[in-house]
């Protein structure tokens, strides 16, 4: 946030692979404009592929990569259906260490509401792992107008700690924290698709994540139709979409229902600067707001002077405090774990 990425030469990332040049520049030819979302998308596969390759152990052969290229080329590409699994949390780490890491190495786990006990995870086709992950880095850059220097995942450390230092020093009469991170998994899908269509301009990007919602779950040996609600909990990419949902719906409606507030949102979460009694008064009525974007399970907290609020984006739970002056001052970090 705040720092643009340096130009991305897709020379320089297959030649740091030894690998001959000539099949991916016949396809990025094919293009006329290098700002075409479908050449920024193949871009941004590249640059994941060299990415995993040389800092995980995932792995795939050049021939694979170079086939799903050429059908991303030609808006032939199609995704497989996800794996469900559920696992025991008791065998959840060694089993994560072992299997899941080296195949999968953008994956999302969520506590199970239904098994108590059990930690869910769905897995996408091995073929579509760095699709996921190059189309996610296309969405991040999209959502923000650029990419952190030394990474390409929302959750970032750096940006994190950013933005919560732009945080730091504003003075307030109460501060309010909205918590959207349960919302993912209930908005309406074809919502979601209503509000990307404008901004994918290439509905070749735009049919991938179409096609995204709409894919069947494997599950003991069985496919289950897809939910008409949630995004697929399958890593980053469902963090990127779910944050330009949010840019394409919270952000403006808050802007037009609340001109006298301020606030500042990071992925998920929410903060509302209230300095004086009509914008108390005026933020009355937020619940609807939320219930008429579909953000059902929206938490809101909120402190005032001397109190202190736990905010987490990511793993990390921040410290915020109001100070006797009304300013906003930070506590001390905690850690989360599953």
């Amino acid at each position: 946030m705040g720092i643009v990425l340096h130009s991305l030469s897709v020379s320089n990332v297959l030649r740091s692979q030894n690998h001959s040049i000539s099949f991916y520049y016949c396809i990025l030819k094919r293009f006329n404009s290098s700002l075409c979302s479908r050449e920024q998308l193949l871009e941004d596969i590249l640059f994941v592929y060299n990415d995993l390759t040389t800092t995980t152990r995932w792995s795939m052969p050049h021939d694979q990569l170079e086939s799903i290229l050429l059908q991303i080329s030609s808006d032939e590409y199609h995704l497989s259906s996800l794996r469900y699994l559920l696992i025991p949390e008791s065998h959840f780490s060694n089993y994560l260490a072992e299997v899941l890491v080296s195949s999968y190495p953008d994956i999302m786990f969520r506590k199970s509401r239904r098994h108590r006990g059990c930690i869910e995870v769905l897995l996408p086709h091995k073929d579509d792992v760095v699709v996921y992950t190059g189309l996610s880095r296309f969405l991040y850059r999209l959502s923000c107008g650029s990419l952190p220097q030394n990474d390409y995942r929302i959750l970032n450390q750096s940006s994190i700690e950013a933005f919560y230092k732009s945080l730091l020093g504003r003075r307030v009469r109460r501060l309010y924290s909205i918590e959207l991170d349960e919302s993912l998994n209930f908005i309406p899908k074809s919502l979601l698709l209503e509000k990307l269509s404008p901004i994918l301009l290439d509905r070749s990007v735009y049919r991938l994540i179409s096609e995204l919602m709409e894919l069947n779950i494997l599950h003991h040996d069985k496919y289950h139709p897809p939910s008409p609600y949630g995004i697929p909990t399958l890593g980053e990419i469902c963090r990127v979409l779910f944050n330009l949902f949010l840019a394409e719906s919270f952000d403006p409606c808050f802007a037009r229902k609340y001109p006298s507030i301020e606030f500042e949102r990071y992925y998920d979460t929410v903060f509302l600067f209230i300095r004086d009694d009509e914008q108390e008064q005026a933020f009355f009525g937020i619940e609807d707001m939320l219930a008429d974007l579909e953000l059902i399970n929206g938490y809101i907290k909120s402190i005032d002077t001397l109190g202190c609020m736990y905010s987490r984006i990511g793993l990390v739970k921040k410290v915020l405090r109001i100070a006797p002056d009304g300013t906003l001052e930070r506590g001390e970090d905690r850690f989360d774990c599953i």
